[in-house]
Parts: structure tokens; C-alpha cells; sequence
């Protein structure tokens, strides 16, 4: 296995004897609308990431950010509720560009 990692990646990264070895598998994956009528997905609800980047729980906190304004707006009356259609086309791209 140091054989194997040291030609991958230039360097055995001071690897010994390892006692135990396991496969890292990440689904990736989003939802094709982020509202349908009156259900809006955000965060792992509306996509999933690989941990690596960190972008996960920082994308959910994004979208709830860019919703809550909005379902705010609409249930007080001061915006249509064509507002929400909004959330999908704003968000949606980026949950996208994640993955």
C-alpha cells in the first residue's frame, strides 16, 4: 500500500503498518426543483455534497438565508407568493455548481 501511495501522490506520507483500511463513498446528488406548491427543499433536503470543501452545511445555510426573507415577505403579505418561485431559480444553480 506505501508503494502504491507513494507513486500516486510523490510521497508515503509517513505510512506504517496500517491496522485498518476502508473506501470513502460520497453520493452527490440534487433534487430537480427546490418548490413544488407549497414544499420548498433547502440544504441536505435539496442537495447533498462530498464533505471535502466544506460546502455542504454552508450552502444549506445560504439557501435558508435566501428563503426565510422570502417566506417572511410572503406570509405578511407584502410580496405575491410568486416570490418563492424565485428561491428555486436562485438557488438551485448553485446547489448545482456544488456538486
Amino acid at each position: 500500500l506505501r508503494e502504491l501511495v507513494e507513486r500516486a501522490f510523490g510521497s508515503d506520507f509517513g505510512m506504517h503498518d496500517p491496522r485498518w483500511l476502508s473506501r470513502f463513498h460520497s453520493d452527490e446528488r440534487q433534487v430537480p426543483d427546490y418548490r413544488v406548491g407549497r414544499v420548498l427543499l433547502a440544504g441536505d433536503a435539496a442537495h447533498q455534497h462530498s464533505p471535502a470543501g466544506g460546502q455542504g452545511m454552508n450552502t444549506g445555510l445560504q439557501d435558508a438565508a435566501n428563503l426565510g426573507w422570502k417566506l417572511a415577505a410572503v406570509h405578511h403579505g407584502r410580496s405575491a407568493d410568486a416570490l418563492l418561485d424565485t428561491y428555486h431559480a436562485e438557488r438551485h444553480p448553485i446547489g448545482k455548481a456544488v456538486l
